[in-house]
């Protein structure tokens, strides 16, 4: 029999709630300048470096979800995903020591400026197997309670990543990548390029990403697609950024093999201090010759 939570009696004395006060005509929103202040999502290839890439962000911590992931010389922590069965015998709940990891974080000793989760897909696992066992249950596919558990999930998983943002720590959220078909303004499908978790993991990237960017090869090339595809899902939320000097946005950045500073490549994008892969780059002027005294 399925437990039926008992309604909370409204709380006395409740605390004042602040009240909003609507901006002036001339009072806009200022967007950042600093892409850690972006909520970011680069999804792609396997293997083709998104944690290396990554793990370069200053004051950059890698909360690793993928097992067996030592290969790498890198500021992280690793969680094990563990089944419900699991959980429920005494092994460690990812979800439960995930909350500890973003409570840490916020300790300025602590060094870390941003949280770096690989995979997201696997940290909605945690979360999903986390309130299994609190429920009671193994799957919340079995209750017949109107999707009250798949909510919790939800919210839960939603609120924990919104709380990274809100205590002024940078996020990114890393994940693989499937296929699948889309329908598409000029009419029919395509098959298109898109993060591999869950589908409310990917509900929440696709609102909360102020960017995301697919990595993968292009013409042989590591390269960060950036907008202008329709196979590939991107966001790229600030039209002002990731423009080329010459003024045209850009498409595609290449991270060159063996590159361990590529965050400081996507950063200059940021900055529209990068050319597009495609494009061709004005040759420097050549040095004016100086004279010699006589």
């Amino acid at each position: 029999m399925n437990r039926i939570a008992t309604p909370r009696r409204p709380q006395e004395n409740k605390p004042a709630q602040k009240q909003l006060v609507i901006p002036g005509p001339n009072e806009l929103n200022v967007p950042p300048d600093n892409l850690l202040e972006y909520t970011i999502c680069i999804y792609g290839t396997k293997g083709i470096g998104k944690t290396t890439l990554t793990s370069s962000i200053p004051g950059g911590l890698v909360v690793m979800t993928e097992p067996l992931r030592k290969n790498l010389k890198i500021r992280q922590v690793s969680l094990s995903v563990n089944d419900v069965d699991a959980i429920n015998e005494g092994a460690a709940d990812a979800w439960v020591q995930f909350k500890s990891i973003i409570q840490q974080s916020q300790n300025p000793e602590s060094g870390v400026k941003c949280l770096i989760i690989d995979t997201v897909d696997r940290l909605y696992e945690a979360c999903l197997n986390h309130h299994c066992v609190v429920e009671g249950v193994r799957h919340p596919g079995g209750l017949n309670d109107f999707g009250k558990l798949w909510s919790v999930i939800k919210d839960d998983f939603e609120t924990t990543l919104n709380r990274i943002r809100e205590v002024g720590l940078g996020l990114v959220l890393i994940s693989h990548t499937k296929e699948s078909d889309i329908e598409v303004v000029t009419g029919g499908k395509v098959t298109q390029y898109g993060p591999s978790c869950s589908g409310a993991a990917l509900r929440y990237i696709k609102a909360a990403a102020d960017y995301a960017f697919f990595f993968g090869w292009f013409d042989r090339k590591r390269c960060i697609h950036l907008r202008g595809y329709e196979n590939i899902w991107t966001a790229c939320g600030v039209p002002e950024r990731f423009i080329s000097p010459s003024g045209n946005p850009l498409e595609l950045i290449e991270i060159p093999e063996g590159e361990t500073k590529g965050w400081t490549i996507l950063q200059k994008a940021f900055d529209n201090k990068v050319y597009d892969a495609l494009e061709e780059v004005p040759s420097q002027e050549a040095p004016k010759p100086t004279r010699k005294r006589s």
